[in-house]
Parts: C-alpha cells; sequence; structure tokens
C-alpha cells in the first residue's frame, strides 16, 4: 500500500514528536485528515494546534482530534471552510479543556 508523501511525513512526524503540546501549521495547504488523525494517534499531549488556512480539513479531522488530543485548549480554524456544526460538536464533546476556538471565515 502506497501513501502520499505528506502523509508519511504527518505520520513520521507525529510518531516521533509524541510529547508535542504546541503545533502551528497555518498556512500548510497540504494538511489532510489523516494529518489529524495521525496527530491524534500519536500527539495526545497537543494542547494548542493552529490549523489556519489548511483547507483540506474536514469533520473528520475533529473527530480524529476530538478523540485523540483530549488535552487540547487552543484550536484555530479559520479559513477551514469544509468544518460544519456537526464538527464542532464532536471536538466540544471530546475536547473538554478546550478554551480557545477560533472560526474566522467558517461560512457553514
Amino acid at each position: 500500500m502506497s501513501f502520499p508523501t505528506s502523509h508519511l511525513f504527518s505520520r513520521t512526524f507525529a510518531q516521533n514528536c509524541r510529547n508535542i503540546e504546541v503545533l502551528n501549521l497555518n498556512g500548510c495547504t497540504k494538511i489532510t485528515d489523516s494529518t489529524c488523525l495521525s496527530l491524534s494517534k500519536f500527539c495526545s499531549k497537543l494542547k494548542q494546534l493552529d490549523l489556519t488556512s489548511c483547507v483540506s480539513i474536514t469533520n473528520h479531522s475533529l473527530k480524529a482530534l476530538s478523540d485523540g488530543c483530549r488535552m487540547l485548549e487552543m484550536l484555530n480554524l479559520s479559513w477551514c471552510d469544509q468544518i460544519t456544526r456537526d464538527g464542532i460538536e464532536a471536538l466540544a464533546r471530546g475536547c473538554t479543556g478546550l478554551r480557545a476556538l477560533f472560526l474566522r471565515g467558517c461560512t457553514q
């Protein structure tokens, strides 16, 4: 089975940076749901995540983050226009310590 290069990078990064607490991926347009899945599997200590303008992010990412990154306190999803209410609700259920959520430009 083959994976796109960006998926391999994100998985490798997540596996080797398990103690990361702050991650800024602002403007990284190659970030996808598989990146967030890797983060949720391997980066349970993540507290702050900036996904601004990561336009391929969907509700699947938010569900994954809510399952694996329960320590999230700040999440920026500005200009991630595929995010909907369902994703936000899943996130809120799993990340009960979330204190700051930025959704600028999210029209849904």
